[in-house]
C-alpha cells in the first residue's frame, strides 16, 4: 500500500463523515425553523430520517449538535481570515482588519439561516455547556478568529495605521458585536424598512458600517 493510500480515509470513515454532515445539515434546518430552545433531538432525528439512537452515536446531545454547527461555520471564517492574512501581509493592519470584517459579513450573508441560529442562541438566556466534548474545539476556533482580528489591530498600531489609544481586544469585540446588529438589520431589511422613518439602501448598511468603524480606528 502506498503512503497516499494509507493516508486516505477508509470507506467506513468516509461514510461516517457523510452521515455526520447530513445530521448537521438536518439540525441546522430544525434549529432555523424551531429555534434552539424548542428544538429537540427527536426533531433532528425525524428531519435526518434516522433513529434517535443513531443520532446519539454521532452527537452526545443537542448542545454538541449546536457547537458542531458553530464550529463548521467558524472553519469557514478562519479559512477566509487566513487567506486575507497571507494575501495582505504587506498591507497595513487597519486594511487587513477591514477586509476580515468584510469577509465575516459575506460569510454571514451567504448563510443567513445559519447566522440566525447562531445569533439567536447568543441572544438567549441559555449558557454553553463547557463540559460538552465539542466545546474545546469551539473555544479554540473562537480564539483563532479573535487572534486574527486583534493581531491586525496590533499590527496597525505598529505600522501607524491604527490609533495608539485603541484597545485591540475591546475594539475587536465591539466591532464584532456592532457588525452582528447591522447584519441582522440587513437580513431583516423589509421589516426595518417598515419601521425606519428614512429611506435606506440595503446594500450599503454593512459596508457603510465597516467604513465608519475603520475610519474611527485609523490615525488619519
Amino acid at each position: 500500500m502506498s503512503t497516499v493510500e494509507s493516508q486516505r480515509p477508509s470507506r467506513r470513515e468516509r461514510e461516517r463523515d457523510r452521515r455526520r454532515a447530513e445530521i448537521l445539515d438536518a439540525a441546522g434546518r430544525v434549529f432555523a425553523a424551531r429555534g434552539f430552545a424548542t428544538a429537540t433531538m427527536d426533531d433532528v432525528a425525524t428531519e435526518s430520517e434516522l433513529s434517535k439512537g443513531t443520532l446519539y452515536l454521532y452527537f452526545e446531545n443537542k448542545e454538541a449538535l449546536f457547537l458542531s454547527l458553530a464550529n463548521r461555520a467558524l472553519d469557514g471564517v478562519i479559512g477566509a481570515f487566513t487567506a486575507i492574512a497571507e494575501a495582505n501581509i504587506a498591507a497595513d493592519g487597519a486594511s487587513r482588519f477591514r477586509d476580515m470584517l468584510i469577509a465575516y459579513a459575506q460569510n454571514a450573508l451567504d448563510n443567513t439561516e445559519k447566522f440566525r441560529v447562531m445569533v439567536g442562541r447568543l441572544a438567549s438566556n441559555s449558557q454553553t455547556d463547557v463540559d460538552c466534548a465539542a466545546f474545546d474545539g469551539h473555544r479554540q476556533r473562537v480564539e483563532k478568529v479573535v487572534t486574527f482580528l486583534v493581531q491586525s489591530l496590533e499590527d496597525g498600531q505598529a505600522d501607524g495605521s491604527v490609533r495608539p489609544g485603541v484597545l485591540p481586544a475591546a475594539a475587536a469585540a465591539e466591532a464584532w458585536g456592532g457588525l452582528l446588529g447591522v447584519l441582522l438589520l440587513t437580513i431583516n431589511f423589509a421589516e426595518l424598512n417598515r419601521r425606519f422613518p428614512r429611506p435606506l439602501e440595503k446594500d450599503r448598511l454593512v459596508p457603510g458600517f465597516i467604513d465608519t468603524l475603520v475610519r474611527g480606528l485609523r490615525t488619519t
